[in-house]
């Protein structure tokens, strides 16, 4: 049986070792940047998965009936996802903004 091409997921490396030594090789390693936007996209999914759950137990709580509760709960986490994703563009704004300052030389005005 002839083997797979490289691309397709069901590729079987003849050398394992030497295969996982390049792919060690060409594997970027992440900024402090990238690792803390990605710390802060889990913080607002934490934020919105909390609200969403704290809405649906208070409403319940309240003795609402829980179809209702649910489907208010989860109209609200569709609602606030727009504004979370809002204030991740804002913070990638601000880091491009800041990159390109720290690009320009001490003596150059922009």
């Amino acid at each position: 049986m002839p083997a797979a091409p490289a691309g397709s997921w069901r590729y079987r490396c003849p050398h394992p070792v030497r295969c996982d030594r390049r792919r060690a090789e060409h594997h970027q390693l992440d900024t402090e940047f990238q690792v803390g936007l990605g710390k802060f996209s889990m913080l607002l999914a934490y934020i919105a998965g909390a609200l969403t759950i704290s809405i649906f137990v208070i409403n319940v709580a309240l003795h609402r009936p829980v179809i209702d509760a649910l489907l208010f709960s989860l109209a609200i986490a569709v609602g606030i996802t727009p504004q979370l994703l809002s204030a991740l563009a804002g913070l990638l704004r601000d880091a491009a903004g800041t990159h390109a300052q720290a690009l320009t030389p001490a003596g150059a005005t922009a």
